[in-house]
């Protein structure tokens, strides 16, 4: 289950995206990515699905693992 819309923006920032960024990542363009931000669309299901699983995979990629931050001492 995907969070609710309003929470898009807050994401997209959370992992440092730019509008543009992500429109690109899920093949829409950025203004639709702003408009719907801006809660002025409505978008359909499978675009909005394909927002948030764009997100998920940036999330994922955006987390440290501990090879990364541990030393040999």
């Amino acid at each position: 289950m995907f969070p609710p819309l309003s929470e898009l923006k807050v994401l997209r920032r959370k992992l440092g995206l730019t509008q543009a960024q992500l429109a690109k990542a899920a093949g829409i363009s950025q203004s639709f990515v702003a408009k719907m931000e801006a809660g002025a669309l409505d978008p359909s299901y499978s675009r909005a699905v394909r927002l948030f699983e764009v997100l998920e995979q940036y999330g994922k990629h955006a987390e440290l693992k501990a090879s990364q931050v541990m030393s040999r001492r």
